[in-house]
């Protein structure tokens, strides 16, 4: 399903791209948007991407391409880090569990 939701997302942006070019901002944004969609998916999702995402829209929305940029790519980064850390706990989990001395 997160595969279909990122492929979605991309085809979405490339679809706008033959009608009307696609600014970096907004590109930025959708990928960000797909990542965190991922991440929500994986029960990992941070508070602090969702909140960089709904400044990244605000920001687009208002016309600031470099505001709405700068927030997407913390997003992103942020949707990425939460997304190692579940890749992270699906193993550590049991290094920690009592009955794995």
């Amino acid at each position: 399903m997160t595969l279909r939701i990122g492929i979605l997302g991309l085809l979405m942006v490339c679809v706008g791209c033959a009608a009307t070019p696609v600014s970096p901002a907004a590109a930025a944004l959708a990928q960000a948007e797909a990542r965190y969609a991922e991440s929500v998916d994986k029960g990992f999702a941070w508070s602090a991407a969702k909140q960089s995402l709904e400044r990244a829209r605000e920001a687009l929305a208002s016309g600031d391409e470099a505001a709405a940029e700068q927030q997407a790519e913390r997003a992103l980064r942020l949707a990425d880090a939460s997304l190692a850390q579940a890749e992270r706990e699906a193993s550590a989990w049991q290094e920690r569990a009592p009955f794995n001395n």
